[in-house]
């Protein structure tokens, strides 16, 4: 007990966001400068702060957003953020892990720490010694962790979100499928008895100019959870997912995947054709329903 509450309590209730600067040493002089100094145990606590509260930091902006440009074709800076982004890690899939990463040394020694809110992890690394550069030790450490994270990640999006959703009413269904290339992805689409998904990638193909080897993966919008009141007075969480258009294939061909997916999507009524709001229950965490809003439709998991 420190202060009469809880150890994590502590750290937490006496971090303050503006004060936080993760850097070491400065040039070759090994004078310390401004940063934090902490052990393992005391990382740890922040790291798993900074997970759980980093979409609360700034109200109009995710703090993990790049700020400009670093060194080299796959480094972002951020604040207090180095931020890599490489597809190596995933060798079945193109799909890209993004590492936020602040490092600090001083004289021999050397911290990094790598926070990865897409797979709910953070990685605090401590070394001593005159170990040089510390790639190949990261690269040992965070591929394999990485690759068993998304194993495990892939085997929850097909058990939560993957099935046929469908209304036999209006003759429409949604199969959102995965695969450990694509991840989740729309397999078919039917609206009243006929299928959209041809029509969709001849319409991305049109627009981006770059061949009809195109799919569509729906991804989270990491946005603030809706709410409704369902059946039995039970309350049903609704998640934003979007599906954006991916190139098959790897880009061969200079400015070939040049933002494929940043283009504007097309709008019905004012609402985004590619929005898509998984309904949760909350008491059991199962997706029960999917809504299209921009069809005004919502579809009953069915399979």
């Amino acid at each position: 007990m420190v202060l009469g509450c809880g150890y994590q309590q502590s750290v937490r209730t006496s971090l303050k966001l503006e004060d936080i600067c993760l850097k070491g040493s400065q040039g070759t002089n090994k004078v310390r400068s401004v940063g934090i100094y902490a052990s393992s145990r005391d990382m740890s606590v922040l790291l798993r702060w900074i997970l759980a509260n980093y979409m609360d930091v700034n109200p109009t902006m995710n703090w993990f957003t790049p700020g400009f440009y670093g060194v080299g074709s796959h480094n972002y800076i951020g604040m207090p953020w180095n931020i890599f982004r490489t597809n190596a890690v995933l060798p079945q899939t193109n799909r890209p892990v993004t590492f936020n990463t602040v490092v600090g040394t001083l004289g021999y020694y050397t911290a990094v720490s790598i926070v990865l809110p897409d797979y709910d992890l953070a990685i605090s690394l401590m070394m001593s010694g005159a170990l040089g550069d510390p790639n190949l030790i990261l690269q040992y450490i965070t591929f394999p962790l990485i690759q068993q994270a998304d194993s495990i990640a892939q085997d929850n999006l097909k058990t939560i979100y993957g099935g046929t959703y469908s209304s036999s009413l209006l003759n429409t269904s949604v199969t959102v499928s995965q695969s450990s290339a694509r991840s989740l992805f729309l397999e078919t689409w039917i609206s009243n008895g006929t299928s959209i998904l041809p029509t969709l990638v001849a319409f991305t193909a049109l627009r981006g100019g770059q061949g009809a080897d195109w799919y569509f993966q729906v991804v989270p919008t990491f946005t603030t959870p809706l709410q409704r009141e369902g059946s039995g007075n039970k309350t049903e969480l609704g998640e934003a997912w979007r599906w954006v258009n991916i190139l098959e294939a790897p880009a061969d061909q200079g400015w070939n995947d040049w933002c494929v997916s940043s283009f504007d999507g097309e709008s019905y009524a004012g609402t985004p054709i590619n929005k898509m709001i998984f309904w949760r229950d909350e008491s059991i965490g199962e997706v029960t329903e999917l809504e299209i809003p921009a069809f005004n439709v919502t579809l009953t998991k069915t399979a």
